[in-house]
């Protein structure tokens, strides 16, 4: 879609938002009356005005919804996300717009019901955008200045600190990420285009980053600069890290490629009846391209090999994943012109961008204190510097797809393990020296599929104990032998005279 036609269909379906919800409008405001009229409530329980439940259901929801902000969606949008203040208050944001790799906030939202009158000066005159603009200016001023008195109604000045208080209350990450703070009545809305620079940063507020839309009519009319101030794929980046290769040929340029690298995407279900479920691990050849400053993996969605749950086919799911690649690497070259695909190691990645960085980013950052358990363990053990598995931010039936860099290899699992033969891809070897503390692993699942006595298999708990917060697998393979993965060398070069299987040097 053109940015010309994008726009006009926006002001099309904001049209018709405003539309219905004065049709419903004119419906809750009857049955408020019909209600106060009847005494089936008591007069104060029945309220005069439209309140902030219906106006956040029938307009603002909408408002967000046609701005790719969907209410419905929480990793983009979370409604009523809680935060702490400096006082040790808990504070809950009406609506919070996130960065779904991280979590982090983007946008930060505050309802108010539908006839609550927008900023004004004490017992003064209802202002157009522009004087709006001025004084709400002079009030952040006096605000941040520490003046008691604002210039503005009471139920305003209380507002303006409350926004301030939801803008301090986030730790330094969450407000490095933070680009708009509205406050929206559905009827009206004002939109902070730099929030950090209006309420917590020293010196004048710019009334050129203050947006008033002052009525229904107003936000119709001017709905174009709305658009370009709150719209979702202006304010993140909404490109997808997964696509399919009709995706990837409209939105990559070959020009931009500058390398390329096998991956695979695998996702982990259960088939079977209610009463006898087993797991399914489907794996999906992909080629994972940089372009630019992003990753994309280009993926083969059609027939996935499935890996085998009997360790003697493994070779057959690897013979059939390698055709299914080399397929979609002639079709990716093909129809990017290219005379073939020459894929990168695994040593020239430069990583994922990690997902999921804070869950809970706006609570405020503490810092292990020196000497601590958690900054000894912190330091000591770290975690891997470059994210070579990550999820793609899809699900199926619930469960999440993890995409992996495999660099020139077509999958993360080797058919067997390099150096001689070890004796801890069984518990019985790991059980007589004491590194296992519990039964034989038997069963496969989501986070691992592989089982006692096959060469791909690890028993020895100390060794799974110390790859805990290293192991780029460990969502995928809790149980699956170093020595056939191919993060081998990356994870183990440093220290793998700490690895206790006999006869073996780190590549």
């Amino acid at each position: 879609m053109s940015n010309l036609s994008e726009r006009e269909e926006f002001r099309r379906r904001l049209g018709n938002i405003i539309k219905l919800f004065g049709q419903r409008e004119e419906l809750i405001r009857s049955q408020y009356n019909a209600a106060r009229e009847a005494g089936t409530v008591p007069d104060s329980d029945a309220p005069a005005d439209l309140l902030e439940r219906p106006t956040r259901r029938f307009l603002i929801d909408g408002f967000l919804r046609e701005l790719g902000w969907d209410p419905d969606d929480p990793a983009r949008l979370s409604e009523e996300a809680r935060s702490t203040a400096a006082s040790g208050d808990r504070l809950y944001f009406d609506y919070l717009g996130i960065v779904p790799q991280t979590m982090f906030p983007v946008l930060l939202v505050e309802a108010k019901a539908f006839d609550t009158a927008p900023a004004r000066r004490p017992r003064g005159a209802e202002l157009d955008a522009s004087g709006m603009v001025d004084l709400l200016v002079s009030a952040i001023g006096a605000l941040k200045q520490g003046t008691e008195a604002l210039p503005v109604t009471a139920e305003w000045a209380q507002w303006l600190k409350d926004l301030r208080t939801y803008v301090t209350s986030l730790n330094e990450h969450a407000r490095s990420t933070l680009r708009r703070v509205v406050i929206t009545a559905g009827r009206w809305i004002i939109a902070f285009q730099e929030p950090l620079a209006a309420f917590t940063d020293a010196g004048t507020v710019s009334r050129e980053h203050i947006h008033c839309f002052t009525s229904l009519d107003n936000i119709l009319l001017r709905c174009d600069e709305l658009f370009d101030l709150l719209a979702r794929d202006r304010l993140v980046n909404t490109l997808p890290l997964t696509l399919d290769l009709g995706q990837a040929l409209q939105m990559i340029e070959p020009s931009s490629i500058s390398a390329f690298y096998r991956g695979v995407v695998v996702v982990t279900t259960t088939s079977g009846a209610r009463r006898k479920p087993y797991p399914t691990r489907s794996v999906y050849p992909a080629v994972i391209v940089l372009s630019g400053a992003q990753v994309f993996g280009i993926v083969d969605y059609e027939s996935p090999p499935e890996e085998p749950p009997v360790a003697t086919a493994f070779s057959a799911f690897l013979s059939a994943l390698e055709a299914r690649r080399a397929k979609l690497e002639e079709r990716i070259a093909a129809r990017f012109g290219l005379p073939r695909l020459e894929p990168s190691p695994i040593e020239a990645f430069p990583g994922f961008a990690p997902m999921r960085l804070r869950p809970h980013a706006v609570r405020t950052l503490v810092s292990a204190v020196t000497g601590s358990t958690a900054e000894i363990l912190r330091s000591d053990l770290g975690e891997p510097t470059r994210h070579l598995v990550v999820p793609t931010g899809e699900r199926t039936d619930g469960v999440p797809e993890y995409l992996v860099v495999t660099g020139r290899s077509s999958f993360y699992k080797a058919i067997s393990p390099q150096g001689p033969e070890c004796p801890f891809h069984f518990w019985k070897g790991a059980r007589g020296i004491d590194a296992s503390r519990s039964g034989p692993h038997l069963l496969r699942g989501s986070k691992s599929f592989t089982e006692d006595g096959e060469p791909r298999h690890c028993a020895h708990d100390d060794l799974r104990d110390l790859r805990q917060r290293r192991c780029h697998m460990a969502v995928l393979e809790t149980h699956m032998c170093c020595r056939v993965c191919v993060f081998y060398s990356n994870c183990w070069e440093s220290d793998g005279n700490r690895l206790p299987c006999p006869g073996i040097t780190v590549p």
